[in-house]
């Protein structure tokens, strides 16, 4: 199962085997090792949350093992057998170690893939990158003359207060602006608990390391991880050292509320 059948589910798996170490997979790993199922977290990577710095992913790793959840990291699935919300087994090769797990339900959460191709965008001269994303400039133009992309399929970070903020860009651009997502400030939020947050770039980023298209902006370090054992804070607190951060309100209404649009507001 993906995210979407897991936050439908009308029963607690009883052991979950967790497929990816991003935030959807650790957000959901906590949550229901919590409601009380057993659960293991494989991650390829060599650290949870591999976009974040690595004394994040370390925290988070005391974190979970600290709550009883088994973590394999540099891990590799080679093989799945069974029928998930049965009975399923999961084969890993972790270097050249080889284990073999077995579960209730598996969780697949390595991430996305776009649809494009069955968008048939080549009759309108819109190209797409070698993943499938629509290639844009950076006013959201695609290689087609006055058609524009926006959102998960222009390649940019999967977050909703992205794609509205490219809606106000393309809306701009089509009254005859111009104005790009280059040096925007994207706010990131983990909703595991302690939570976890930051804006725009963190050190990986700036040491090289997993570029994004629309993480452009030279900015310190803004965000501490909270841990009420280790820093003496309580959870989800703000740390008093902290500077001042710009953060991204997206306000969702219903269908009959009036329209809203996204502001800035400094904290």
């Amino acid at each position: 199962m993906t995210h979407v059948e897991a936050l439908d589910l009308d029963r607690l798996p009883e052991h979950l085997i967790v497929l990816g170490g991003g935030y959807v997979a650790l957000e959901l790993s906590q949550a229901l090792r919590r409601f009380g199922s057993r659960v293991a977290v494989i991650q390829t990577a060599s650290q949870f949350a591999d976009l974040e710095d690595p004394d994040v992913g370390a925290a988070l790793l005391d974190l979970f093992r600290d709550e009883g959840i088994d973590v394999l990291l540099g891990s590799h699935v080679r093989q799945v057998d069974g029928r998930s919300g049965r009975r399923v087994t999961v084969e890993v090769e972790s270097g050249k170690e080889k284990h073999v797990l077995g579960g209730t339900d598996i969780l697949v959460a390595f991430g996305r893939t776009p649809n494009t191709d069955a968008l048939d965008l080549e009759k309108a001269g819109v190209q797409t990158d070698e993943n499938g994303y629509i290639r844009v400039n950076e006013g959201l133009l695609t290689t087609c003359e006055n058609v524009w992309a926006m959102g998960d399929c222009a390649g940019g970070s999967k977050l909703t207060h992205v794609s509205v903020n490219d809606f106000l860009i393309v809306k701009a651009n089509l009254t005859g602006a111009s104005r790009t997502r280059t040096a925007r400030l994207v706010p990131f939020c983990m909703f595991t608990d302690p939570d976890r947050s930051r804006t725009s770039h963190n050190r990986r980023y700036r040491q090289g390391n997993r570029p994004r298209p629309d993480r452009r902006a030279d900015m310190d370090r803004r965000d501490e991880v909270h841990r009420v054992r280790g820093n003496g804070y309580p959870l989800n607190s703000y740390h008093p050292a902290q500077q001042p951060v710009y953060c991204w309100f997206t306000l969702l209404c219903s269908i009959s509320a009036p329209a809203m649009s996204c502001h800035w507001k400094q904290l």
